[in-house]
């Protein structure tokens, strides 16, 4: 029987403890709370300065008072609305670099899970235990049937298997049917080892045909990661660019230099908001211009949200796919009465691996439209 290749062993890899759901809900509800609060203080901002004008406007508006007097209260209007007009250009800045500052976040978030994931599709840990799977010299009852019809045999031939093919599975099986049919032994025995045999072919050659079919699967999982991961780099380089930051993700990961990008950011936003006010039509389309730069594709980066969540569930279903297979072969019990460890450590795996798609990969809630509301609508 040939080797399953080695990249297979990839499948049941327990990576990080704990539960990386709680780390996305709190980040979740720590952003929630943010954007209350900073949508909070301009609407007080703002109703303060619209009662002040509709105050001034009734002096404004009342005949019994000298021109003089209610022309006075007319420019404290324009000056109000003026600075009404400012403190909206400032939300809008404030709020711009809250969404920037929050995508970085997500994407940061998200880079830690691929690189989970890599981990998860490149270590080969399980190799032996696949391997023993469909390797009938893992099950006692094939060694004892073994030994029994090689026993039955020497009468009848004094050649012996070389020990290079005598551990070679499908050699070992297909001696084995022979030799149950010539051995010594009566037709009952020979047709009891002879369905024994049959049985064990059966469930091991259909193993080892599954696990074939899983090979492919994983294959292809690895390389959508190493896609989402190359597309997330390409992402923060984009993202950052606007902000002046060079230096890639691997990079800024590697030296921890999470500070310097919010830094930029924040240089970024003084600059913004000296700006702000600007009187002539060339300096508002200016700071407009910025500010849209500043507005990086939101949905881009909500597309590379969906499409790391289309792969999480993918890879759950996968796991959820080959627990059905390894679980429901018909023939494992009638013919198997001590199945090898390495089945029931297997079928744990995969079950952590479920649960880790489920909890550790997920992003909690920010698919589509609810990271889009969780960005750009009003707080709940």
């Amino acid at each position: 029987m040939k080797s399953i290749p080695l990249y297979i062993m990839t499948l049941f890899i327990s990576i990080l403890p704990g539960n990386g759901r709680d780390i996305d809900e709190n980040w979740l509800q720590n952003t929630k709370e943010e954007k209350a609060e900073l949508i909070h203080k301009n609407e007080k901002v703002r109703s303060n300065i619209i009662n002040a004008i509709y105050g001034y406007e009734e002096y404004v508006n009342d005949s019994r008072l000298s021109n003089e007097y209610r022309m006075h209260f007319l420019f404290k209007i324009r000056k109000l609305e003026t600075e009404l007009s400012n403190i909206d250009d400032q939300f809008d800045l404030n709020f711009s670099q809250f969404r920037y500052k929050k995508g970085i976040e997500i994407l940061k978030m998200i880079h830690e899970k691929i690189l989970s994931l890599d981990h998860h599709f490149t270590t080969l840990s399980t190799f032996h235990e696949i391997q023993e799977l469909s390797n009938p010299h893992s099950y006692p009852e094939f060694i004892k049937i073994k030994e029994n019809i090689k026993e039955s045999t020497k009468q009848k031939t004094s050649v012996e298997m070389p020990a290079l093919l005598d551990v070679n599975p499908l050699v070992t099986l297909g001696f084995s049917l022979v030799s149950s049919i010539f051995g010594d032994n009566n037709k009952a025995e020979r047709t009891r080892d002879l369905e024994e045999i049959s049985c064990l072919l059966d469930f091991t050659v259909n193993m080892h045909s599954d696990l074939k079919i899983i090979m492919y699967e994983t294959s292809y999982l690895t390389v959508a990661n190493n896609d989402l991961k190359e597309e997330c780099l390409q992402l923060f380089k984009d993202y950052t660019k606007v902000i002046g930051y060079n230096s890639t993700l691997t990079e800024c990961r590697d030296l921890d230099d999470w500070d310097k990008v919010y830094e930029q950011l924040d240089t970024l936003i003084l600059t913004l908001e000296g700006n702000i006010g600007a009187t002539t039509d060339l300096e508002r389309k200016q700071f407009i211009q910025k500010l849209n730069n500043l507005e990086f594709s939101i949905d881009r980066l909500l597309n590379f949200v969906d499409s790391y969540d289309d792969f999480v569930r993918q890879g759950e279903h996968y796991y959820q796919k080959f627990q059905t297979i390894l679980q429901s072969y018909q023939n494992k019990e009638v013919c198997i009465s001590e199945l090898p460890k390495d089945y029931h450590t297997l079928d744990l795996k995969i079950q952590t691996s479920i649960d880790k798609f489920k909890n550790t990969y997920n992003i909690a809630e920010l698919q589509g439209s609810k990271l889009r509301d969780l960005l750009y609508g009003t707080p709940q």
